[in-house]
């Protein structure tokens, strides 16, 4: 669990303190504006993508580590309520 608080501090300094992270708001909020603003759009989704592969990787590995095997047919078996309780607390529904 320290690993992801670890990375929840540097994604929160990335978004709060850099241009980087800046550019990722006025993309996600208006795609629109921060084309007209001079942001170049296409390469930050292309980054924020590259970003999000690379959390997935790190998210397989942790979750491979946790299983112990490749087994796909159980990977997710009693995980469901920890899906659903990140979705509410997400403010997916």
């Amino acid at each position: 669990m320290v690993y992801w608080a670890i990375i929840a501090f540097i994604l929160y300094y990335v978004s709060k303190r850099t241009i980087f992270g800046r550019q990722i708001i006025a993309v996600g909020s208006n795609d629109r504006a921060a084309r007209l603003s001079g942001n170049h759009v296409e390469k930050v989704k292309l980054r924020v993508y590259a970003l999000m592969g690379l959390f997935v990787s790190i998210a397989a590995i942790i979750q491979v580590s946790r299983i112990g095997s490749m087994d796909f047919s159980n990977a997710g078996r009693g995980m469901e309520m920890d899906a659903i309780a990140a979705a509410v607390v997400g403010g997916i529904i």
